[in-house]
């Protein structure tokens, strides 16, 4: 579910429940210049806020009274500062993704960021941290350089689903493209509007 009112503090709120429908849970991400404004407050009045756009949005007081709340500041974390995972600008990771995990004399990286799979998650973070394992084992001569890298196999509780989108999604046009098209559109339109007024009054030529 995604949130896109600027007065509310989550964008983004993912169902947690685990498989088998133990732990049931609502996790919900603060994003960016909102995390850094709400930072400021108290973990009660970050709780009431969520606690309140979740009753709004969900019609339901239940929300007001959670079982159990957790919260996790990542800009606290001493090497990472923060969630880089999927907020990146247009054209940041085609550039500059492959140097995210590239080695720096001795000095290895993993970490869910720097996964090729499941970026942002446990799985993500496990694959970045196997995969550096190995990296270093080839270094120390162990393995070879083919072995460095390893296709995950696919996951049993979560596998993953095709996306299925229509005819219309997989055709939709550019922003420039639809734009030359409404201004055709609408020359057309005004040209069809004046001919046929012409016509009426008697103003085009027979032939």
């Amino acid at each position: 579910m995604v949130i896109e009112e600027e007065e509310s503090p989550i964008g983004l709120t993912l169902d947690d429940t685990k498989p088998d429908g133990n732990f049931p849970a609502i996790m919900g991400f603060i994003l960016s210049r909102k995390a850094r404004k709400l930072v400021s407050l108290t973990k009660e009045q970050r709780k009431r806020m969520i606690c309140e756009i979740y009753a709004r949005v969900l019609e339901t007081e239940e929300a007001l009274h959670p079982a159990h709340y957790e919260e996790k500041n990542w800009c606290e974390e001493q090497y990472s500062g923060g969630c880089y995972t999927a907020y990146y600008p247009p054209g940041i990771l085609t550039q500059y993704g492959k140097v995210l995990r590239e080695p720096l004399g001795k000095l290895y990286f993993a970490g869910t960021e720097t996964a090729t799979e499941w970026s942002g998650y446990m799985e993500g973070a496990v694959q970045a941290g196997e995969r550096a394992a190995r990296e270093i084992l080839y270094t120390m001569g162990q393995i070879s350089q083919a072995e460095v890298w390893q296709t995950e196999p696919e996951s049993l509780d979560v596998p993953a689903l095709p996306f299925v989108t229509s005819f219309w999604e997989r055709n939709l046009p550019s922003v420039p493209g639809f734009l030359k098209f409404m201004s055709l559109t609408s020359f057309l339109a005004v040209a069809t509007v004046f001919g046929f007024m012409a016509h009426k009054k008697g103003l085009l030529l027979r032939i």
